[in-house]
């Protein structure tokens, strides 16, 4: 497989090859044996040349268990992390068929569990349907999330088969020479500030806001202009074979010149909520701990570069941060959204009137949830005009019900299921938000 090169799958891999024929494997592992892409060719592995009969999860978070009249909180790897998670796999050494099935249980704290909670029949199949090509194992917590998610991923095509692409840019160790602090910044004239641009982090975006924290560093733009230029070149050279010459001829925009959908990508299954994305302004570059949808991808029949429509990348912000797309990535993520994770989100093909609608909710909401003269442009790029006094949690509801309803043709009992499964985050501010926005939501269900 890829990735970091962790010693579970070197155990792993080499357990399975010593077994004898009709052997049994039974061992504890990290879950990312059933997730991280970096697993993907151990689970296909697992899935065909080996007879896979259980996985069961565990998370770290422990039990309550009462001792001399109290209630400790027990955890069964107490120096570990409580948000990490473990797995018993339980498989043959004998082919499997394509009729297989192996019983799942997830989400489990409690050593009881792995005999009283009732397993989710999967099969190779399943696991294809929503991960073709990572054979990520969906984490579901119950038969229902099952159903659920196979109605969210029926009949759409995944992020990864439409015409997007997803990147990153600086990353915070290995171009650190780049960075300068903002103290630094505020020592220069003015005409030096000016020859600098702000640097995003993840912490600095919210759902529909760019505004969400103050910039901590800040780059040169004509030193990371020729650090994205210089790499994009040499991208361009490689993946189509050209000359060093032909390369230095061809126009190359750069994705920081303008707005770029952006998500955070630390995004847990735990977390109040998982996928937070928004348009970034203009003329920002962005830390590792935000991936960007690619203004400007390659057309390979006529060697230039094909812009991404501003009206994809609203509708697309629109759809990322929905409950909707929430509720379905939690069942596969463990604790980092990367782009493979992104790339198996079932995106429905909307009408031209529902796109149109989307569009200019995101745009307000956006809009009125960030710096407003950050997007003014955008507003007439885009030609839409937006009600700027629109109250932004009523907006919220109705956008999340117009996705849930018209796209994924949710009904109410199954917005009432999906919503209700947001619990955490309760003392948070933006918790009390989303409260009132799922509170509200529920009108639009009414008919």
């Amino acid at each position: 497989g890829n990735g970091d090169p962790n010693f579970y799958k070197y155990f792993f891999e080499r357990d399975l090859e010593i077994l004898q024929k009709d052997g049994m494997l039974s061992i504890l592992i990290p879950s990312g044996i059933q997730t991280d892409q970096g697993s993907s060719q151990l689970r296909k592995l697992l899935t065909t040349e080996y007879l896979l009969q259980e996985i069961s999860s565990f998370e770290n978070k422990g039990y309550e268990k009462i001792i001399d009249g109290k209630a400790i909180r027990m955890k069964l790897f107490p120096e570990v992390h409580p948000q990490f998670k473990f797995t018993i796999v339980n498989a043959l050494k004998t082919p499997s068929h394509p009729f297989s099935t192996f019983d799942a249980k997830f989400y489990l704290h409690h050593p009881k569990e792995l005999y009283e909670k009732a397993p989710i029949e999967f099969n190779v199949e399943m696991i294809e349907q929503f991960s073709p090509e990572n054979l990520s194992i969906m984490e579901f917590r119950s038969p229902e999330d099952y159903t659920l998610c196979s109605k969210l991923r029926s009949g759409h095509k995944l992020f990864g088969e439409l015409p997007y692409k997803l990147n990153s840019e600086f990353h915070m160790t290995n171009d650190s020479s780049l960075f300068h602090k903002k103290d630094e910044i505020e020592e220069l004239s003015e005409k030096e500030r000016e020859k600098f641009l702000s640097l995003f982090e993840g912490k600095m975006i919210h759902q529909f806001s760019s505004s969400f924290d103050e910039p901590r560093y800040f780059i040169r733009e004509s030193e990371a202009k020729t650090s994205l230029l210089t790499t994009e070149k040499n991208r361009v050279k490689r993946l189509y074979g050209l000359e060093q010459s032909a390369v230095d001829k061809l126009k190359i925009n750069l994705d920081y010149q303008d707005y770029r959908l952006v998500y955070r990508t630390i995004g847990r299954s735990t977390d109040e909520r998982t996928i937070i994305a928004s348009l970034v302004p203009q003329k920002v570059f962005l830390g590792h701990s935000l991936n960007y949808l690619a203004n400007y991808r390659w057309d390979d029949e006529k060697d230039l570069q094909v812009e991404t429509p501003k009206e994809d990348a609203v509708f697309l912000m629109s759809l990322f941060n929905s409950l909707t797309l929430n509720y379905y990535i939690r069942n596969k993520i463990s604790a980092n959204l990367t782009m493979n994770f992104m790339n198996e989100l079932p995106i429905p093909e909307a009408t031209q009137k529902q796109k149109e609608y989307i569009v200019k909710a995101g745009l307000t909401l956006l809009y009125l949830s960030s710096d407003e003269e950050d997007y003014e442009k955008l507003l007439k790029q885009l030609k839409i005009k937006i009600d700027k006094k629109a109250d932004v949690i009523r907006l919220r509801a109705e956008l999340e019900s117009f996705i849930a309803k018209e796209l994924f043709k949710l009904t109410k009992e199954e917005w009432e299921y999906l919503t209700a499964t947001f619990v955490y985050g309760a003392k948070s501010e933006t918790k009390k938000e989303l409260d009132q926005i799922i509170h509200y939501s529920k009108e639009f269900f009414a008919d």
